[in-house]
């Protein structure tokens, strides 16, 4: 559904996280539940990938002789950077860290964060902190979202510098 109804050069990712149906091997289950997430870089391919979500279960259910109840609770909103503030966090962690530190990321991410609702009523940007392990590199260990991630707990004394850093650059400091 997301290739063929959702503009490429708007991406679009849907992915199914969990299937739940039955109790037991040898009865087939009355009712299934499947659920997952979707993210999108704009508020028109998130309204198109709901509405498909709901075409595509209802059509797969009828064909089926089934029906499908679709459940798509509101999520938080695509995180939109102020382009203003993006420069003025860039330019103070820079200042503080070095610009060999601070990278801008090459291509927008499909995270899904509550700080969304804030970017809706104030200009903000959302920064990345970097806290690898000393001795390893991104790829080498477990991602944030895992139940082994570890953090090189230094980095938060960074992040709290490049914060004040931002707030001066806000006051004029």
């Amino acid at each position: 559904m997301v290739t063929r109804t959702v503009n490429v050069f708007e991406p679009a990712v849907l992915t199914v996280t969990r299937v739940t149906a039955g109790t037991a091997s040898n009865i087939i289950p009355d009712t299934a539940e499947i659920t997952g997430t979707f993210r999108t870089l704009s508020d028109a391919s998130r309204k198109t990938v709901r509405e498909g979500i709901a075409r595509v279960a209802g059509g797969v259910a009828a064909a089926h002789g089934l029906t499908a109840d679709v459940d798509l609770p509101d999520i938080t909103p695509v995180v939109v950077n102020d382009p203003d503030f993006t420069g003025l966090v860039t330019r103070a962690a820079s200042g503080l860290l070095g610009p060999d530190r601070v990278r801008p990321l090459p291509h927008p991410i499909m995270g899904a964060e509550d700080f969304a609702f804030v970017l809706q009523r104030v200009p903000g940007a959302m920064a990345f902190l970097g806290a690898c392990p000393p001795g390893h590199t991104a790829g080498q260990v477990p991602d944030n979202h895992s139940s082994r991630v570890v953090y090189d707990e230094q980095a938060l004394a960074v992040g709290a510098a490049v914060h004040t850093a931002v707030a001066l650059a806000c006051l004029g400091s």
